[in-house]
């Protein structure tokens, strides 16, 4: 069920504020329970079988957490713990990939990884970081959980398909606390930030992915012209921006409706002047576990200049493999470790300092490179796209492709030249929105205006109801998907 879908929007979100107005009003102490079950609810409706598996990562999890709440042993329970998880991950994501490597044919990666538990690397890295938390005596001193209130922590539906991720400062001790409440102002902010993140994903990730799809598809039986690569590979850099971080502004609102706050996941990463600023803008919540429970456990920077290097591309070479099982993960973070650690040493050196303009290019470029590993199925697909860059640019076949946002969007056909100038438009344009919106900014103006006089409100509110509508008009009969929920 996408938070985009009829489904969703029309059926189960209104029960679901429904339930959670009347538990906290007459049952507050039942409310995580109610938590609970509408999250394992909504996870079972993807596919049921996999239920159990989410069921018993939570139980074992929560003995774990339970045994180092008591300090005893601490170093060998937290081990056994984070052996578990990865286990449990690696059975599940990894065990083709890796038997692939050794010459064992068990079955094949790229259709194994259509098939993954939903979620999987979201609801096992979350609780590792809360063992290690533990450990750490960053939560030790608090008292253990409820096992309730530690499966609603895990499995709060809004983040739990593709994050953000939380730590249990954000999410744990506020369902703890029952510090959350549902209320007119609450509905109205949720639902603004839900809106927008519902524009990002219908309004402009969908008509991306009808361009970017068929071009990468046709790049892993071939190479095309140029300038259809172009488009291609700009097409999917917008696409998976304004899709997870759609999907993550989507989840924040959920979770403002009812008074939580989730972590804001994305900063106008394409912003950034250097790979280095870049990675503390996306996926802000990844690359902060990434940073505390990975790079700074295996030394950090404190160890001296090479094995600070050799940490950071460990770590990125890391997070390329927590996307996926296949090699080009693996060259896509590997890829990103290289930028950065070139990043850090022309700082170190001091040799150049680009003035603000020319350093968000070059790491735009360097970024959109990347994705096309990120995004082809194979290696042959990437080296595809790579050469077919290279090649002579092709007008009529471009605007096959770029036809593709006419069609969304109901417009009248025209010609070539037309249909290229209306969909370099629109990239255009989406490019934009990702340099100078931050929702978190536009959130604040628009706090502002809910004080303002009720007529300006009503109108933004009728607004609202007219995209939304057409919204999901557009999005009627075609298949919707968020890229991130194959992780």
């Amino acid at each position: 069920m996408i938070f985009s879908s009829d489904a969703f929007i029309f059926l189960f979100l209104p029960i679901w504020l429904i339930l959670f107005s009347a538990f906290s009003a007459w049952a507050k102490k039942w409310t995580n329970l109610l938590i609970l079950a509408v999250s394992l609810a909504f996870y079972g409706f993807w596919d049921v079988a996999f239920l159990p598996i989410i069921v018993a990562s939570i139980v074992v999890n929560f003995a774990f957490v339970a045994a180092l709440k008591r300090r005893r042993r601490t170093p060998l329970i937290v081990a056994g713990g984070v052996l578990f998880n990865l286990i449990l991950l690696g059975w599940f994501k990894y065990q083709c990939f890796f038997a692939s490597i050794l010459g064992v044919n068990l079955c094949d990666p790229l259709t194994a990884s259509q098939h993954l538990p939903l979620a999987i690397s979201f609801f096992t890295f979350q609780q590792i970081a809360y063992l290690v938390d533990i450990h750490r005596h960053e939560d030790a001193d608090e008292k253990t959980p409820s096992l309730v209130d530690y499966a609603a922590f895990v499995s709060f539906f809004p983040h739990l398909i593709a994050g953000p991720i939380t730590r249990s400062n954000e999410l744990l001790k506020p369902l703890e606390q029952r510090a959350y409440h549902i209320s007119a102002g609450t509905m109205e902010i949720g639902l603004a930030v839900f809106l927008v993140g519902f524009f990002k994903k219908v309004f402009i990730a969908d008509p991306l992915a009808l361009v970017a799809n068929p071009i990468f598809a046709a790049t892993e039986v071939g190479v095309v012209d140029g300038l259809s690569a172009i488009i291609g590979v700009v097409a999917f850099t917008l696409q998976i921006y304004f899709d997870f971080s759609g999907y993550s502004e989507m989840a924040v609102g959920l979770g403002l409706m009812v008074g939580i706050q989730l972590p804001w996941n994305f900063a106008t990463p394409y912003a950034a002047a250097s790979l280095i600023d870049f990675w503390r803008r996306w996926h802000i919540t990844l690359s902060t576990l990434l940073r505390d429970y990975l790079y700074i456990s295996l030394g950090g920077s404190r160890v001296g200049p090479f094995r600070r290097h050799y940490n950071l591309m460990a770590t990125m070479l890391i997070g390329g493999l927590w996307h996926g099982a296949s090699w080009n993960f693996i060259i896509w973070g590997g890829l990103h470790g290289c930028f950065l650690v070139a990043n850090h040493l022309l700082r170190q050196a001091n040799v150049i300092s680009l003035p603000y303009w020319l350093g968000v290019l070059a790491t735009n470029i360097l970024v959109a490179f990347a994705w096309i590993f990120f995004r082809s199925p194979t290696f042959d697909g990437a080296s595809n796209m790579i050469m077919s860059l290279l090649t002579t640019w092709d007008v009529d076949a471009a605007s096959v492709y770029l036809a593709a946002f006419g069609d969304h969007f109901m417009l009248p056909t025209t010609s070539s030249l037309d249909v290229i100038a209306g969909g370099i438009t629109f990239l255009v344009a989406a490019y934009v929105l990702a340099l100078g919106v931050r929702t978190q900014e536009l959130m604040g103006w628009y706090s502002s205006l809910m004080g303002a006089d009720f007529g300006a409100r009503a109108i933004m509110a009728i607004f609202a109801a007219l995209l939304m509508a057409y919204g999901m008009f557009l999005q009627a009969g075609s298949a919707v998907e968020f890229i991130y929920f194959d992780f």
